[in-house]
């Protein structure tokens, strides 16, 4: 990102960190534009 001059921010985390922020983005997104969603999650919730 450096070498290329782009503006931004590079975020590295584990693949469910990942695959989590990324799903709910995505999620969020579509129940914005009325899509119903149902979020499942591997992980127990507190």
């Amino acid at each position: 990102m450096r070498e290329d001059k782009l503006d931004g921010n590079l975020v590295v985390m584990g693949h469910l960190a990942g695959d989590s922020i990324g799903l709910n983005g995505l999620a969020g997104r579509l129940e914005h534009s009325g899509v119903e969603t149902i979020r499942v999650g591997i992980l127990p919730s507190k």
